[in-house]
């Protein structure tokens, strides 16, 4: 028997049409140099991923970190073996060595791993490790040295009062191309560094009494007593420099004092073409004549892009310098230094409501008033007496700023720091004013009462940094109870239907607060319209966007909008890009917002129980 097949129309195939990569972009040289301007966050989670040739271009762009801190709570044996276990294929090494009189069981441990490492295993770590980070004693950090000739990158944090020798640096790690040395206090930079330069050989440059030309980029030095001679003869063979920071040099007393006229003829005679420059000496002012300083440093790097100063000398005449340079400076860096008053920080107030184009601000030790952020006088106007230039609040025009470092400090009496409108006007104000922030650190000048962190405080109004993978919230001198629903909206936990009810539960008392909010605005609105009190906040240029995202900082109503819109049926997914957290942690490593969290809730339920011991507390949130 015959069946007869169904029919079927014969389609037409469509042409897919794939279009080839441009030939220069196949070019290993070409697409290295694209490589370069990728961020680490995604070319960690998606370049390297995309095919062998890509993988093969960057795995020498990729950090493996270890860490170990002998002052660490967290410190063991069992975690001690893991760390040395991974150093064959680390690329970041940071230690952080407690003992002050001689080399610690745990840095022995390290130094025994290094040694004992077979020939195989050692030319590895010579392709691989290529960054350290050491703190300790000079005897610590020079035997440590002595292991990484390799490495290209070097910080050394010096105990202070203590001693390091340069040359055996430099001899130790000759391929150095950032080196920084710095201290809590003055250390020592003894002797020459190099052999002067009136005993080389004038025909070949060099000498086997002399080292050769060095690789070093980038040279920071702070809290340094040195000779200025010895720095003036190392300058002579590093033809490659582009960043020279010397930031609170110490004074020396018995070898003379630094002078900036005889190190600007330095420069210049070497024709360095440097990026960046910084000059300052510890408890020292800048000079009178900033005016002769400031035309010494454009000439000296005409087009830097990285500007340094002391926070207490950004007078006047140096705002001047950087207004005059709007579309250049993108990077200011504000160094604390022992003169620093908050009154200085006006300067930098006025400078961020006028520069357009900064992308990093980095001014933890500048301070920053949150009276200057409260646009519409909603947390605490300050007294008529003061100075109406210092209490004028106004909104800065960096729109695209990545970077934001700064230490926060108030006017008005302390019993108003505990209020939330406080850190509801600095959480609202940052989160508007700069939504691209990648890197977010926040601390107080006094570090009391510490920060509001419940959900009235408005924390979780920073939730709009969509692009924000580093936050830091205070310094661990500030002892906090967090409870977890004012901390959990920043975790995929918080997105649970328990964690939205949980938090619904908290904003049920609102309801009062957010009325007599509403009738407050009707009255304040009323009272501009006839005349009787001025809008705060009409700068020229604001976007009308921004003005009216802005329209509710400081109220309750700004934090009930933001939490609405986690607690919808939607979600709201916080952080998206967060990859390190500090909330009041002591301790400058970058750590997991998933570790962080677990150490909260840890701190947190131990202190509980000891209230809950003690009698007090009410049995639950």
């Amino acid at each position: 028997m015959l069946f007869k097949l169904p029919s079927f129309k014969k389609k037409t195939a469509q042409k897919v049409v794939v279009r080839q990569p441009h030939r220069a972009l196949l070019l290993p040289e070409i697409l290295d140099r694209i490589f370069t301007f990728v961020d680490d966050n995604t070319l960690h989670d998606t370049v390297l991923l995309v095919c062998r040739q890509w993988f093969s271009l960057n795995k020498h762009r990729v950090i493996r970190e270890l860490f170990w801190s002998e002052v660490s709570k967290d410190s063991n044996s069992m975690r001690l073996d893991k760390i040395i276990s991974r150093l064959p294929r680390a690329t970041h090494l940071k230690w952080i060595s407690d003992d002050q009189t001689k080399i610690s069981k745990d840095t022995q441990k390290l130094f025994q791993a290094l040694q004992g490492l077979d020939k195989t295993v050692r030319a590895n770590i010579t392709g691989s490790l290529r960054a350290a980070d050491l703190e300790g004693t000079d005897s610590f950090l020079l035997k440590t040295l002595s292991y990484l000739p390799p490495i290209t990158v070097l910080r050394l944090c010096i105990l202070p009062d203590h001693t390091i020798d340069m040359k055996n640096i430099l001899q130790t790690c000759p391929n150095l191309h950032t080196l920084q040395l710095d201290s809590p206090s003055t250390f020592y930079l003894q002797g020459n560094w190099i052999t002067p330069s009136n005993d080389r050989d004038s025909g070949t440059g060099s000498s086997p009494s002399t080292i050769p030309i060095l690789p070093l980029r980038s040279l920071h030095l702070e809290n340094a007593c040195f000779s200025q001679a010895s720095l003036e003869s190392l300058l002579e063979v590093t033809p490659h420099l582009k960043h020279l920071q010397l930031r609170n040099l110490r004074p020396q007393g018995y070898e003379g004092d630094y002078d900036w006229t005889r190190l600007y003829k330095c420069l210049t005679s070497l024709s360095l073409q440097l990026h960046s420059i910084h000059f300052s000496i510890f408890g020292r002012p800048a000079a009178e004549d900033s005016e002769e300083i400031r035309e010494k440093v454009l000439m000296i790097c005409p087009q830097a892009t990285e500007w340094a100063f002391r926070s207490s000398d950004l007078t006047p005449i140096l705002k001047q310098c950087l207004q005059e340079l709007p579309n250049v400076v993108t990077t200011l860096d504000l160094i604390k230094d022992s003169v620093n008053l908050p009154s200085k920080a006006l300067a930098l107030h006025q400078y961020l409501c006028e520069s357009r184009h900064l992308l990093h601000l980095k001014a933890g030790g500048s301070f920053c008033l949150i009276e200057r952020m409260d646009l519409y006088g909603r947390w605490k106007n300050l007294p008529d007496n003061e100075e109406t230039a210092y209490r004028q609040p106004g909104v800065w025009m960096c729109r695209q700023l990545q970077t934001l470092q700064i230490e926060v400090h108030n006017l008005v009496a302390p019993v108003h720091l505990s209020s939330p409108i406080r850190t509801r006007v600095l959480f609202g104000y940052i989160s508007k004013v700069c939504p691209n922030l990648r890197e977010l650190e926040i601390w107080e000048s006094d570090n009391e009462p510490g920060f509001n962190l419940e959900l009235s405080g408005g924390l979780c109004l920073l939730g709009g940094l969509r692009l924000l993978e580093h936050l830091r919230i205070g310094s661990g001198k500030n002892n906090r109870v967090f409870k977890p629903h004012d901390l959990k909206w920043i975790f995929k936990s918080g997105r649970s239907r328990v964690s939205k009810i949980q938090r619904k539960q908290v904003m049920y008392p609102w309801a009062s607060i957010l009325a007599k909010e509403r009738a407050q605005e009707k009255e304040r609105q009323g009272r501009i319209a006839q005349g009787i009190v001025p809008d705060l906040v009409a700068p020229e240029g604001l976007e009308p966007e921004l003005g009216r995202d802005l329209v509710n900082l400081g109220l309750l109503t700004d934090v009930k909008m933001m939490l609405d819109k986690m607690n919808s049926d939607e979600g709201y997914d916080s952080f998206p890009r967060l990859q390190s957290l500090s909330i009041y942690s002591d301790g400058r490593k970058r750590i997991s917002p998933e570790k962080e969290y677990q150490r909260i809730n840890v701190s947190t339920a131990r202190d509980n129980m000891l209230y809950f011991q003690g009698g007090g507390g009410d049995g639950g949130l």
